[in-house]
């Protein structure tokens, strides 16, 4: 749903909403979309960045409204359909103002509707120096509208199916067997999340979801003893990743178009977290020369059972070997 908060008469800054009356800035636009977290995933900022690219408004005067059943209108999950599904009912609803908006410039710049063209948030009259941009369109139909403001807009929107985003996940691995110790020493990634809306959070999302992967695959273990005590209540005893158990991320996309959303995009949420603990397990199991590891807490046991891959026969003293290293890869299908 899309309200446009707006200065009435007495010059109180206000929005007209039946079911609740909120108050943001002049000439602001308000976006309630179901299914919005809180930021830290950048689905504020990708969600802003959709609705301002498309309708040309200021990003300053965007502000989206975090999912709430009592201010909100049903809907979907957010998530890794944040863009795909969320994403691209707010870029409709951006262009359904813009097009409720055009007789109304019209009548604003005292033009014929048909000789209306909007571009970047500026509404102009063919032939004509005149022109309007939308934020001031808004504060004047505001101020002219007593009653709701005439391009308040709600939308729905269904995709036409779900998007296959994919990604391969390559790792080179280091063993100290002398300390058990492994040491991730090359990470590659190629992810198809289709049209990239914010390469910043795209790269935000892989390094994180890479870094928990490792996590799951080498490090992270929820321990009890005997009698049910648990033995990992805190940081201190629960290993999460840290920045020097990771390298330096090469990460690059090969992106196919999605044909089943607006926007032609792919979930990317959990696209390091997928592809990481395959790549990072395979990789281990090469280098001890393993066919399986099972699960995260065999990881040290493996270590101290295993012996280093046997060497090619050599003329002299063979030095023992201490390291062993080698590289594996995971390919993440996943379906969003």
């Amino acid at each position: 749903m899309t309200k446009i908060t707006y200065q009435d008469n007495q010059g109180n800054s206000k929005t007209i909403d039946v079911e609740n009356g909120l108050t943001v800035m002049e000439g602001a636009i308000q976006n309630e979309i179901p299914g919005i977290d809180a930021d830290c995933g950048g689905s504020m900022a990708c969600a802003t960045q959709i609705f301002s690219h498309q309708l040309g408004y200021d990003v300053e005067k965007i502000k989206i409204v975090q999912g709430n059943s009592l201010r909100t209108p049903s809907g979907t999950t957010g998530g890794a359909r944040m863009s795909a599904v969320l994403g691209s009912t707010l870029s409709q609803a951006a262009d359904l103002i813009a097009e409720k908006a055009m007789p109304l410039a019209a009548e604003q710049l005292e033009v014929a509707p048909s000789d209306i063209q909007f571009a970047d948030g500026l509404f102009s009259a063919a032939g004509t120096n005149r022109s309007i941009e939308i934020e001031e369109l808004v504060g004047l139909l505001a101020r002219d509208t007593p009653a709701e403001h005439p391009l308040n807009q709600k939308h729905l929107y269904t995709t036409k199916g779900a998007s296959y985003p994919y990604g391969c996940h390559i790792v080179e691995i280091e063993v100290d067997m002398a300390t058990l110790k492994p040491q991730i020493l090359d990470y590659t990634v190629v992810d198809d999340i289709g049209n990239v809306i914010n390469p910043m959070t795209f790269a935000g999302q892989i390094h994180g979801g890479i870094a928990q992967g490792v996590g799951q695959a080498l490090y992270e273990h929820v321990a009890f003893d005997p009698d049910g005590q648990l033995l990992a209540g805190s940081l201190m005893d629960y290993t999460l990743p840290r920045a020097d158990h990771l390298p330096s991320f090469s990460i690059s996309t090969r992106s196919t178009v999605c044909q089943n959303n607006v926007l032609g995009v792919k979930g990317v949420g959990e696209a390091g977290a997928i592809g990481a603990p395959p790549a990072v397990i395979s990789a281990l199991c090469d280098a001890l020369g393993v066919v399986h590891i099972a699960r995260s807490r065999l990881v040290r046991s493996t270590l101290r059972c295993s012996r280093p891959p046997t060497l090619p026969a050599r003329r002299g003293p063979t030095p023992t070997p201490i390291r062993v290293s080698s590289s594996s890869w995971a390919i993440q299908p996943r379906r969003r």
